[in-house]
């Protein structure tokens, strides 16, 4: 099973205090890839048993955040049985994924301000792929 963590109450705490909980596209993202993933909550993941149902698990940055010591202790337990964890700026685990930190790129003037573009290198694959209505669109 692929899963992604998007805990409900996190939700409502950021989107009361007028942030995004941008997790919650993790499964956009997944569906646009071909994926089919299950969401699950912090609570679920206190249970180090719950994990072994898991072969795969998406964190997103905020819920990154929200991990307890005990749930972290789980996943490094997970990770080194053979879990594959992929994470979106996930702080606190750098060690866990075998990354170094080197800087972060705040999004100004808030949460929901465009932050990066990619452009598609020419090539037959990429061909006509904008719309004909804004063919230079990034």
């Amino acid at each position: 099973m692929i899963a992604y963590l998007c805990d409900g109450s996190l939700r409502e705490k950021l989107n009361k205090n007028n942030r995004n909980y941008w997790d919650v596209y993790i499964r956009e993202i997944a569906e646009q890839l071909g994926l089919s993933v299950e969401r699950i909550s912090l609570n679920q993941l206190e249970h180090e048993t719950y994990l072994n149902k898991i072969a795969t698990l998406i964190l997103g940055w905020q819920s990154g955040a929200a991990l307890s010591a005990a749930v972290r202790a789980n996943l490094e337990k997970w990770v080194l049985r053979g879990g594959l964890l992929i994470g979106f700026g996930v702080k606190g685990l750098d060690e866990l994924f075998g990354i170094e930190p080197f800087a972060r790129i705040a999004q100004s003037p808030n949460d929901y301000t465009l932050s990066g573009y990619f452009e598609f290198m020419p090539h037959r694959l990429t061909q006509d792929i904008h719309s004909s209505l804004s063919p230079k669109q990034k």
